[in-house]
Order: structure tokens, then sequence, then C-alpha cells
């Protein structure tokens, strides 16, 4: 039993360096965020699971990333699970890279709404 659950800590580590290195190849292909959260969210959508949809959201920089789902390998929640992984890897990437500017330039657009405190005098 104590194996089992050392054996599955080691297993839970050894995937996040995996998917933190897939995250940090993948972000090295981007010059700017914009065109990463672009990307990102069609892959995500779409969630491909055959080669013939890969090839058709034509997005090189993922193709490595997605490997295991295409094979077959990661079940839909996995699948879910790898996306959310990779979109926290992401902002913390982007969050070191521009620690004033990309927290409060996606921030803004959020609270920037229609309300009593954003109306302009």
């Amino acid at each position: 039993m104590v194996t089992d659950t050392q054996y599955d800590q080691r297993r839970e580590l050894v995937d996040a360096d995996v998917l933190r290195a897939e995250a940090v190849e993948i972000l090295a292909r981007y010059d700017r965020p914009e065109d990463f959260w672009r990307d990102y969210i069609r892959v995500r959508e779409a969630d491909p699971t055959v080669p013939a949809e890969l090839r058709m959201l034509n997005v090189p920089a993922f193709e490595r990333f997605l490997r295991f789902h295409i094979a077959g390998h990661c079940s839909e929640v996995a699948r879910q699970q790898r996306f959310n992984r990779l979109f926290s890897e992401a902002q913390e990437v982007f969050v070191s890279r521009d620690r004033s500017g990309y927290v409060l330039g996606h921030l803004k657009p959020l609270v920037a709404g229609p309300g009593p405190a954003n109306e302009k005098v």
C-alpha cells in the first residue's frame, strides 16, 4: 500500500515535469502571449483525438503535446486535465516574463465592463 502511494506520487511528479517541459517547448514557439492563447483556445475547443483533426487545426507548436491525445492514451477527463495544467503553466510563464504588464493587461478588460465605477463623468 505504501509502495503504491509512493509510486503514484512519483508518477504525478514525472507527469508534471513532462507537462512543464511540453509547455516550455510550446511557448518557445510564440513571440506574444496573445498568439499562444489564440491557438490554445482553438486546440482546446477542437480537442483533436485523431491525426486528421490535428492536421486540420494546423498548429505545429501543439503537435507533441497532443500526441498522447491522438494516440488514445488519455481519456476525455485526462485530456481536459492536461489542457488545464497547460493553461496554468502558460500563465505562470507569461507572468514571469512580464510581471506587471501581463497580469494588469489581462485584469483590466475583466473589470472595465459597464457600471457606475467605470462610467465617465
